[in-house]
């Protein structure tokens, strides 16, 4: 998985700017609207100098020449004319945004995101779906394969909902980019609407949209706001944000409904929702409605309820958690308190909107506010629970939850309320700078916006649109896809491959053979303590794997009855040579 704490100053920096000057300010000021533009900005670029170095370039142009227009035409007395007709313009703007629907406003968005922060394919978690998903439609494939002794894909129906579509269509590439498609439109939707009841106005949507154009680390789960590939958390977030919304509307049975369907798909990110609810409806002695919302949420979640109570599972022993912490210990994201400092300052930040919120508004605060007070306790109780449990008393259940990921609902929340800050303490296209404009506002707002169109214009990032998934490659990648596909063709379905550990995408996807080890194997360790073991064991044996002798690999090879190894093309073992590309040769053991 990609390490997303690269990101992290960069969400703190423009955050604490444009927090300290609401503070200072509340009508608009220039330093303030591009801190706030600033946070817009894809911020995995902003982590490449090259790219800094351009778009703040780009700005002081921009900048240059603003100033020289607009002094220009303050010398020739031409400023003041042109005013109005840009008030007639803005008007017209404003009207259009009134009668636009939020479907569209959101179908707009879903695209333009995808441009924006890229959609990929054989990636990241998909190392671990892809296979588990070809498994159920093809039981032969990957028999001896250790990587399933692992759990993951038994609790949600991710996996075989897509095989069912599959079995139908088979296609991958085509199938999850379709997916990621429609559940991006349904998660940008869900929030519009939650912004829209929440503050009934259409500018605001449009800024928290803008705002999400990219996704955002959340504290340090090491999960994104959503993510730039499918996967059930995308599809899960978009459903949940939902029954946020229903929740909202004081229509709870629904609300549960949702919540169990994002349960079927991911349960790890339901559990915020879910107590939240239930604690709101009980302080509200509607006992009635608990009954009922909680009957609908456990009627249709029960299929992985079932499973989880019922099914043969390992358990671990109490003898056993302090070698299981061990294992997983590297995972640092699993324990709140190993998160690093720049993580938890993140979070302060983003609650500290709803603090300055709720302090400008403190007798404006309406019943939806209060729910979000409720959720945003929820949140933080489970992320207390989640500190108490994995690292002062650790208990494996509670660290298999993740309760710090119940998060996500927080930091999606918090864009809605700085976009309601934004709009009405820095007048970003405010009715009343539209009466009385100051001088310099219009100019400013066009250059911001000019800004955000060439920045998003140079930034476009890598989309891997169906059957471009090979061409977008590098030329390591496509040599190792090479061999997996090679793998595919000429080797029999039982083969086991002695792989590089740390090449991706995993060699299952696209050989469909199994393999001994690779380091993309480790998601899933948390749920498994056998498993756990067993990957702490293999990585001990593969992490030199560039340097190991041709003993060292037959050794492996009788150990795990291995077939094949693939190894550097400066490489070379006395043993028959089967295939060669670019990149990589394939030997054959026996």
């Amino acid at each position: 998985m990609k390490d997303l704490s690269n990101r992290i100053p960069v969400i703190i920096l423009p955050l604490a700017g444009v927090l300290g000057l609401i503070i200072l300010f509340k009508y608009i000021n220039f330093s303030l609207i591009f801190s706030s533009y600033v946070y817009l900005i894809p911020q995995r670029y902003l982590s490449k100098s090259p790219q800094v170095t351009s778009l703040f370039i780009i700005f002081c142009i921009l900048n240059i020449i603003a100033i020289l227009i607009i002094s220009l035409l303050d010398l020739i007395n031409e400023l003041d004319p042109l005013i109005p007709k840009l008030v007639f313009y803005i008007k017209h703007i404003d009207n259009f945004l009134r009668s636009i629907s939020l479907e569209y406003i959101a179908a707009f968005f879903t695209i333009s995101s995808v441009f924006i922060h890229g959609y990929y394919f054989a990636y990241c978690d998909q190392n671990i779906y892809i296979p588990i998903i070809k498994k159920l439609m093809d039981s032969s494939l990957y028999n001896g394969d250790y990587f399933f002794l692992q759990p993951q894909g038994e609790f949600t129906l991710f996996p075989y909902l897509i095989s069912i579509i599959l079995n139908r269509f088979y296609n991958f590439e085509i199938v999850f980019f379709l997916i990621y498609l429609i559940f991006s439109f349904i998660l940008f939707l869900a929030i519009a609407k939650i912004a829209y009841l929440l503050f009934e106005e259409k500018k605001i949507v449009l800024l928290v949209l803008l705002m999400a154009c990219n996704p955002i680390p959340v504290a340090g789960t090491l999960i994104p706001t959503y993510d730039e590939y499918t996967h059930p958390r995308l599809i899960a977030t978009a459903i949940i944000l939902f029954s946020l919304y229903f929740f909202y509307q004081d229509r709870y049975i629904i609300s549960s409904a949702m919540a169990a369907l994002g349960f079927l798909i991911h349960p790890l990110l339901c559990i915020g929702i879910i107590i939240c609810m239930n604690f709101y409806i009980i302080t509200k002695r509607s006992i009635q409605t608990l009954i009922k919302s909680d009957f609908i949420f456990f009627l249709i979640s029960s299929p992985i309820i079932y499973k989880f109570l019922y099914m043969k599972r390992e358990s671990i022993q109490s003898d056993q958690i302090d070698e299981y912490i061990n294992l997983i210990g590297f995972k640092w994201y699993l324990f709140p308190l190993q998160w690093d400092y720049l993580f938890w300052t993140d979070l302060v930040i983003f609650l500290s909107i709803f603090l300055i919120y709720y302090k400008i508004n403190i007798s404006k605060l309406n019943e939806m506010d209060r729910k979000s007070i409720y959720l945003i306790i929820s949140s933080l109780l489970l992320l207390i629970a989640g500190i108490l449990f994995t690292s002062l008393i650790p208990i494996p259940t509670i660290i298999q939850l993740q309760l710090g990921r119940n998060l996500l609902l927080i930091y999606w929340l918090s864009l809605i309320y700085l976009s309601s800050l934004i709009w009405h303490y820095l007048g970003f296209i405010h009715s009343k700078y539209i009466r009385s404009p100051p001088k310099y506002f219009f100019f400013i707002s066009i250059l911001l916006y000019s800004l955000f169109i060439i920045a998003s214009l140079s930034m476009i990032n890598h989309v891997d649109f169906p059957g471009t998934y090979l061409q977008n490659c590098d030329e390591m990648t496509k040599s190792w896809i090479d061999i997996q596909l090679w793998a595919k063709s000429n080797t029999a379905i039982t083969d086991q491959f002695i792989v590089p550990p740390d090449m991706q995408p995993s060699f299952r996807v696209f050989s469909e053979r199994g393999t001994v080890f690779q380091l993309a194997d480790s998601p899933p360790i948390c749920f498994s303590y056998n498993y756990a073991k067993e990957w702490n064991k293999r990585y001990e044996l593969f992490c030199n794997y560039n340097t190991m002798t041709e003993e060292e690999f037959d050794a492996l090879a009788d150990r795990f009855k291995a077939c094949y190894v693939v190894v550097d093309n400066a490489k070379f073992l006395n043993r028959s040579l089967i295939y060669k590309n670019l990149k990589f040769k394939v030997y054959k053991f026996r």
